[in-house]
């Protein structure tokens, strides 16, 4: 008996070596790729410290922020792909990796959360940018990144959303300046599709409503959040506060912030777990959105850093319908909406629409990451073309205007420098529909004319709305030219007409003359939407710039001690010297050409200071060209600045223009290689403090820096690299080193601060070219 018990034991292990169902695999550690045909995640390589992978997200974040500086330049955004390609190699995305994920039209980047502290880097990285830029040249198609990021949380059940809210957090400073009509109807709109109902909106909260708001709110409800982020609201506020900050949320009472992290908390505290959070404001993906689904919202979406405006609301009126066809599929509407976006031809690299989940694509499209099977991305666009054949809108001529509307707000200025530079004359020009049963809208005809005294210059243009396309934005399109000998030398401002008419066939769908004042060639406007413009009145061409530049020759030659010596620009730097010499020891022979052209200035044609020619509009100011403050012998101080910026830029030296609150005054560059350095927002100033809560807004313009930059301009200034001239020292008799040492110090007060423009990033611009303005003689205070 003994012996047969083992016998009975063997007989039963069989039993034992039924297959079981295996538990799936654990999930690796850090970051990793979901990726369709892989079952298993793909898990990326990153630094083994954490100040490392801080280091690259501060820097890759800081650079998209930038970007301006160097995505219109053409060797500098293929340096950056390169440096980008670098990274993705160094985390993992390489070989058969690279191929898969470059095979595929939907990537999932998964991050783990443990707290708001940790791994924030994780968080703010580019991943999108980096993983397109390094697919670039392997794609065949698009393709989206999503964010699944890990909580480890229970989710409930998958439903249509019940009800919908909005916020709409506009401070008192900007509420006269911006419209938001049509995103209120398409917030409407878009809660009738899903048969929610629509919450009272909540207008211009203080920080504390915002914080105790949103007490009824349910779990599968949606929140679109509307308004300025705390950078691009205090920049456009003019506040000293919008060089560091932190991303959140800008609100009524002044100029408070609400951190990224109590903007999350006020939208999903307690019983509030939104299904959704929309977020149209700028930098709002990296934190915002990120700590909307930390705190317990199921998805956000958010902006990585600016963002068209008409793209945003395209963006989401898109979304949202796509959200209603795939049954509230959060994953698969984004990416038929960012898609569609994409498709418009506009200039997106290196922005971006953030899409964060608490669930992964594994688990919101099961069938599509496992090998063998496929995910119908036309199904969005099969059922909206069969509900609009079921429901169409009959469009006639007493219907069309309940169907299509026409927002246009155009300029109420035109300084000529914007029509030479193709800026546009409108703020706004966007044609859309009202109501999601309409089908394609066609015939339709769009007819712009500026009136300059007798004349007339028009634009025509005729297109239709697709079938699934919400709007169209022509405001970059629309442009007219004014190549007269009339309006180049117009004298006085001339309050003219523009002249708008849309039409549906021959049914008017707007039709309206507004009035419009125009400059005269020599007026400029030191307003945000055209200061920009004034690197087109510095004009090395002007025949004064060569009198100035003869006479300065031989101050080159006694300065140099060398009878040979020419105007060369950067081809004088000193390169025998060693790595360790100074930039003024480095770039002497530069500073020679400079000092060389202003004692030339100062004692060969003595200028005297005189105010500005009287001018009859608000924030304008008559400019002197070079040849009148030279032949008159007196000029403002941004008179002065021209004149000197003239004759740099002639000499191939780089210049600046710097822009106070009430004063204006040139600077250079020492060393091509110094600028370079600059423009390829990579500087150490990006990343110096190693803070992640606050960071600086980006530029809006290559050319163009703002009070958000006064820290890194005045480390340039501080490290030998930029140099400012105070040429009001011109009419002060003051030399070189004391006109370098009033510049510097014109650079105390960062509150006083207004600009920089950079002339030669102005003139490589390769998006927004601004080139010199076409003056003709005789346009001078004297008539001559």
């Amino acid at each position: 008996m003994a012996r047969t018990a083992p016998k009975r034991r063997r007989a039963a292990q069989p039993k034992a070596r039924v297959a079981r169902p295996k538990a799936p695999p654990r999930d690796p550690d850090g970051v990793f790729l979901v990726v369709p045909g892989r079952p298993q995640p793909i898990p990326l390589t990153l630094p083994d410290t954490p100040s490392a992978i801080e280091e690259l997200a501060m820097r890759w974040s800081y650079s998209l922020r930038n970007r301006e500086r160097w995505v219109s330049r053409s060797d500098l955004l293929e340096s950056h792909r390169r440096e980008i390609k670098d990274v993705a190699r160094f985390v993992g995305l390489v070989g058969d990796v690279l191929t898969a994920v470059a095979s595929a039209d939907l990537i999932e980047v998964s991050i783990p959360y443990r707290s708001e502290e940790q791994d924030w880097a994780l968080r703010i990285m580019p991943w999108e940018y980096l993983i397109a830029t390094a697919t670039r040249d392997l794609r065949r198609g698009s393709l989206t990144v999503v964010r699944h990021l890990r909580t480890d949380r229970a989710l409930g059940k998958l439903s249509p959303p019940r009800g919908w809210w909005q916020i709409e957090s506009v401070t008192n400073g900007l509420r006269d300046e911006y419209d938001f009509t049509a995103e209120r109807e398409l917030v409407r709109q878009a809660a009738k599709v899903a048969g929610a109902e629509l919450a009272p909106r909540l207008r211009d909260p203080s920080r504390e409503t915002l914080l105790r708001f949103l007490g009824d709110i349910q779990t599968n409800d949606v929140l679109h959040v509307t308004g300025f982020d705390s950078h691009q609201g205090l920049q456009l506020l003019d506040s000293p506060d919008a060089e560091r900050v932190s991303d959140g949320l800008l609100v009524r009472d002044g100029k408070a912030v609400v951190p990224s992290w109590e903007a999350a908390q006020a939208l999903t505290r307690g019983k509030r777990r939104p299904r959704l959070v929309g977020l149209n404001i700028y930098y709002s993906a990296a934190r915002t959105a990120a700590a909307c689904v930390a705190l317990g919202a199921e998805a956000a979406i958010g902006f990585q850093d600016s963002f068209d405006d008409a793209l945003a609301e395209l963006f989401y009126a898109t979304f949202y319908r796509a959200w209603q066809l795939s049954d509230y599929n959060t994953v698969a509407a984004f990416r038929h909406a960012w898609q569609f976006v994409k498709g418009q031809q506009r200039s997106l690299h290196g922005s971006g629409v953030v899409l964060w989940s608490a669930r992964s694509i594994r688990e919101t499209l099961p069938g599509y990451w496992t090998a063998g099977e496929t995910w119908d991305a036309e199904r969005i666009d099969t059922q909206w073309s069969a509900q609009l054949a079921q429901a169409k809108a009959k469009l006639t001529p007493e219907t069309i205007g309940a169907h299509v509307a026409v927002d246009v707000m155009p300029l109420k200025e035109l300084n000529y420098s914007i029509l030479h530079n193709d800026g546009s004359l409108f703020e706004k020009f966007t044609i859309r529909k009202i109501g999601h049963d309409v089908g394609r809208v066609t015939n339709l005809h769009v007819n712009v004319q500026l009136h300059v005294g007798t004349d007339a210059y028009p634009f025509r243009l005729s297109l239709e709305l697709g079938e699934r396309e919400p709007q169209v934005d022509l405001h970059d399109r629309i442009r007219v030219s004014l190549a007269t000998a009339l309006t180049r030398a117009l004298r006085e401002s001339v309050r003219t007409t523009l002249y708008v008419d849309v039409s549906w066939g021959d049914h008017a769908l707007k039709r309206e003359t507004y009035p419009i004042t125009l400059l005269p060639i020599d007026e400029w406007v030191d307003t945000d939407a055209n200061r920009i413009w004034l690197p087109s009145f510095v004009q090395p061409r002007d025949p004064a710039v060569l009198r100035v530049i003869d006479r300065a020759q031989r101050y080159l030659m006694a300065i140099s001690d060398d009878p040979t010596m020419g105007f060369s620009g950067y081809q004088a730097i000193d390169t025998d010297l060693p790595a360790d010499a100074t930039p003024a020891q480095r770039c002497r022979y530069v500073d020679a050409q400079v000092r060389a052209i202003w004692s030339a200035l100062l004692y060969e044609l003595p200028l005297a200071y005189i105010n500005p020619p009287p001018v009859f509009s608000d924030y304008s100011q008559r400019l002197r060209l070079p040849s009148d403050v030279v032949d008159g012998g007196r000029g403002t101080c941004i008179d002065l600045a021209l004149l000197l910026a003239s004759c740099l830029e002639y000499v191939e030296i780089y210049p600046v223009v710097f822009l106070l609150q009430d004063h204006a005054f040139p600077g250079y560059w020492r060393d091509e290689g110094y600028y370079q350095d600059f423009v390829d927002a990579f500087v150490s100033a990006g990343v110096a403090d190693g803070n992640a809560a606050t960071q600086r807004a980006g530029q809006r313009h290559s050319w163009y820096l703002e009070r958000a930059h006064f820290s890194e301009l005045l480390a340039e200034v501080h490290a030998g690299r930029l140099v400012p001239l105070e040429t009001v020292g011109l009419t002060e008799r003051i030399g070189y080193e004391a006109a370098v040492a009033g510049g510097t110090g014109n650079l105390t007060s960062r509150r006083r601060f207004q600009a920089m423009l950079d002339v030669i990033s102005a003139r490589w611009d390769e998006k927004n070219r601004v080139t010199p303005l076409p003056v003709l003689r005789g346009t001078r205070e004297d008539g001559r």
